[in-house]
């Protein structure tokens, strides 16, 4: 669901016959929008000027608007500095590009952009890093491959019951999103209510509380779970409802209990009741601070025999409208404050 990617400042070390190299960077990143992550370092944007100035191509004006653009990108978009080790077992002549290529020795699935000329001196180490996994992609004088910009524009997935198992699962849509968040939230008006009789939303919280703890390379993790108890209905009396909502929060009370002792400091859950203008929003979100994935048709992923039920995973961009009801819920909570 969303792309790593390593953009080595030698690429925008420009000479008469590689200046279309900024045009392939700009493309890529306007196809993907948002759904990058940048690994970089504090002085990227340094490197890159650097890089600039040794290319033959460095005072031609549209040049430098063209880097300073990308520069902006990766600016406004997610980025995670990493600290960058191994590099003595690196192979490139370029010293400045060594930390960047380092990053694949410990981080897993990224894509690497790096300049047409790069196999010259650091063949051992790229072939290294496609060994672990990692995708190439060589700024050559060929146009960008149609099968990646197919899947850098993919925006969700999808699949009947059953066909996914929990693995496949965390590969494709939770580690990408997982691995450098430092705050998760959840959000499902239907948690609440219908926890009860269904352990299939407790089974999945609890898998994905342990695979946030596990997965995240963060040091201050986060997990909030945001749900409502629904409205009264008209064969209901007042007394049938505040008793059914007592039990809605007392079973997530105990189920707050159990996710806490996997996230003891930094695992919270909040439930509100509905009603009037604080009706919550019928929908299912996994928020991080890289991406907002809507998950239709149900929270309840992790079914018997660690199969998944039927979904549809994909992108929102309006963080905006999940903020919203997360400030109703929080406004409207009802379960007693957690003890630290």
């Amino acid at each position: 669901m969303l792309i790593n990617l390593v953009l080595l400042p030698s690429v925008f070390k420009l000479t008469d016959g590689n200046t279309k190299n900024l045009d392939k960077i700009a493309t890529i990143l306007s196809v993907a929008r948002n759904r990058f992550i940048f690994l970089t370092k504090n002085d990227y944007s340094d490197e890159v000027y650097a890089a600039l100035e040794q290319g033959d191509q460095s005072w031609e004006s549209d040049v430098r608007q063209s880097a300073t653009q990308i520069l902006d990108c990766i600016a406004k978009g997610n980025k995670v500095v990493v600290d960058s080790i191994f590099q003595d077992k690196l192979h490139c002549q370029d010293l400045v590009c060594n930390p960047y290529l380092s990053i694949g020795m410990t981080h897993d699935e990224l894509y690497f952009i790096i300049s047409e000329n790069c196999f010259q001196c650091t063949e051992m180490t790229l072939n290294e890093l496609i060994d672990r996994g990692h995708k190439i992609l060589k700024l050559d004088r060929t146009s960008i491959p149609e099968s990646l910009l197919n899947k850098i524009s993919k925006t969700d997935l999808q699949a009947d019951h059953g066909v996914w198992d929990k693995n496949k699962f965390q590969e494709n849509i939770l580690y990408p999103i997982f691995k450098h968040s430092c705050k998760v939230q959840i959000y499902d008006r239907y948690i609440g209510r219908a926890s009860v009789e269904n352990e299939g939303y407790k089974n999945t919280l609890k898998w994905l509380v342990e695979f946030y703890k596990d997965c995240s390379n963060s040091d201050n993790k986060i997990f909030e779970i945001y749900t409502g108890v629904g409205f009264r209905n008209k064969e209901q009396t007042e007394e049938d409802w505040l008793s059914r909502v007592s039990e809605i929060r007392n079973n997530i009370v105990l189920t707050r209990n159990e996710l806490s002792s996997i996230m003891p400091e930094s695992c919270d859950f909040y439930l509100a009741k509905e009603g009037g203008r604080d009706t919550l929003n019928h929908a299912r979100y996994i928020r991080t601070d890289q991406a907002l994935i809507c998950i239709e048709s149900g929270l309840d992923l992790l079914q018997k025999n660690n199969r998944i039920r039927d979904f549809h995973a994909f992108h929102c961009s309006d963080v905006k409208l999940i903020d919203r009801h997360v400030l109703k819920v929080k406004r409207n909570n009802i379960l007693p404050i957690k003890k630290r």
